[in-house]
């Protein structure tokens, strides 16, 4: 680990994330029984394991690495080294791979090809995208996608590869991974409690509250405009989609809210129960977006560090903050046919996020830069000057079609 990433400021902050999920933990397991919490341990444990280990043969012998001269990037090579001396990673142990497998071999077994089919199939959508990342249960891997490489100039790939070194240097999965697992761990315990808790009215009650919540998710659906809506995703508008999916979101309370109401009736004692719980899995949420938030703008601070200069990599930002809202609005028919994001949902999604908003880490890398001497002029250009990027580049509709959960309106910052 390159300790020289890490300041008091991201061990406090890992302390806080650790101690406020360690807390709701211990009233998960206050309000469960002692069989539900061992049971659930020993199955993640076992899970996540398994998961280790699986991951550890696809990720480190299956992915394509890149060349060193790549048609996209001649320089992919140099950039590399460069970053391998800064951060003390190995190039044998640590290159830098694609968001696809390598090609199929006769040489594969049935098991190793299909391995790498379904490779391709999950990173089919991601690697027509500008992306990057560095992940990995174990030893981290380092990515980054073809239209990545096409759309940044050398310094702002250096930039965005050294903020995916910093993550791999810093093992930043090791400090979120374990958090993960108790906040995976904590929410089974609490889906067991609320189910036993149901259980514990009698089976009548429960066949009844269960009846409930069926008879008030129909009756919900019957009263909403579905016209045309089917199961199938693929074959809807990216406006009937979102309309599918509010619709599901209203059955869904509906229903939750009826079955709630139903078992409180008939034991007093459900609802304390319940919204607590309710709390403990929103405060879940919450502590991994901030510990998530935390590692991404140590992982920009680290680029620095490591070489990059923090105005390339304020403009490579901008550069896929401006290509994903240009791709969004054109697959949405314009801006005016965008989703509204209300108050609620907006502060939601910015307690939950896995990354700071764009405008939040451009102004911590702005003054990053001015402290490290840079001018007033080039920091305000990097900023608001105008970007080399083709203003006919979009990210295809095919995949914002796929991604797009992924890819919704992001609320302002």
């Amino acid at each position: 680990m390159n300790w020289r990433l890490y300041g008091l400021r991201n061990y406090l902050g890992i302390a806080t994330h650790y101690g406020s999920m360690a807390a709701m933990a211990a009233v998960s397991c206050a309000l469960g029984s002692p069989w539900v919490i061992g049971g659930v341990a020993l199955f993640s444990t076992g899970y996540f394991w398994a998961r280790l280990r699986d991951s550890k043969q696809v990720m480190e012998n299956t992915l394509q690495p890149h060349p060193d001269v790549h048609k996209l990037s001649p320089r992919l090579g140099k950039i590399a080294r460069e970053l391998y001396q800064a951060s003390g990673l190995q190039a044998d142990q640590y290159p830098i791979y694609d968001f696809r497998a390598k090609p199929i071999t006769k040489n594969d077994s049935p098991e190793q090809a299909n391995i790498k089919k379904q490779i391709n199939k999950a990173l089919h959508a991601t690697r027509l995208i500008p992306n990057a990342a560095a992940l990995h249960l174990g030893r981290p891997v380092i990515m980054i996608s073809e239209p990545l490489l096409a759309l940044l100039s050398d310094d702002e790939e250096k930039a965005v590869l050294a903020h995916e070194f910093a993550h791999a240097a810093a093992r930043h999965q090791h400090v979120n991974i374990p958090l993960t697992i108790l906040g995976t761990m904590t929410r089974y315990i609490n889906k067991i409690t609320v189910i036993l808790a149901m259980f514990a009215s009698g089976f009548w009650a429960f066949a009844g509250g269960i009846a409930t919540q069926i008879a008030t998710g129909r009756a919900a659906r019957a009263l909403q405009s579905q016209k045309d809506l089917g199961a199938d995703n693929s074959d809807l508008t990216l406006i009937d989609r979102h309309r599918k999916g509010m619709i599901n979101r209203n059955v869904n309370a509906a229903s939750t809210l009826a079955g709630v109401g139903y078992f409180s009736f008939v034991n007093p004692a459900f609802a304390p129960l319940w919204a607590t719980l309710v709390v403990v899995n929103t405060g879940i949420k919450v502590a991994l977006g901030g510990l998530s938030r935390s590692l991404e703008y140590q992982a920009d601070k680290g680029a620095v560090k490591l070489g990059a200069n923090p105005l390339a990599l304020v403009t490579a930002l901008r550069k896929l903050d401006t290509l994903q809202t240009r791709s969004i609005e054109r697959a949405w028919g314009g801006k005016e046919n965008m989703p509204q994001v209300d108050l609620i949902d907006r502060a939601w999604k910015r307690a939950t996020t896995t990354h700071p908003a764009t405008a939040q880490r451009i102004g911590r890398l702005s003054a990053l830069a001015h402290r490290q001497g840079f001018g007033t002029e080039a920091i305000d250009k990097a900023i608001q000057g105008p970007l080399d990027l083709s203003p006919t580049a979009y990210i295809p509709y095919d995949t914002i079609h796929k991604m797009a959960t992924r890819l919704m309106p992001t609320p302002a910052a």
